[in-house]
């Protein structure tokens, strides 16, 4: 963490240099580590049923976008906001083609 700090503090031109175009939004709370398919959620419980999809869908979208995919939780209060940063969003419960 001390690491991370220094290096935006030393470095705030790097900040924000990139503009992410689309978002892959995950179910509320859900912290899937995306380490592997099986990762664990919140370092605490086993993957369940839900962490395979997620895996298998953003995996492709990193390859197809890279850099301008932010991965977002879905949270009520901030829907229109994320609707108007990002051209496209992408959700948890949607088939990802």
């Amino acid at each position: 963490m001390q690491k991370f700090w220094n290096y935006i503090h030393n470095n705030p031109g790097n900040q924000g240099a990139i503009k992410a175009e689309v978002a892959y939004v995950l179910h509320a709370d859900y912290g899937f580590g995306f380490c592997c398919a099986t990762d664990s959620i919140w370092g605490l419980w086993d993957a369940d049923a839900l962490s395979g999809n997620v895996w298998s869908d953003v995996n492709p979208l990193i390859a197809e976008y890279g850099s301008r995919l932010d991965i977002v939780y879905d949270d009520a209060e901030f829907t229109g906001a994320l609707e108007s940063h990002y051209d496209r969003l992408f959700f948890w419960n949607e088939t990802i083609t």
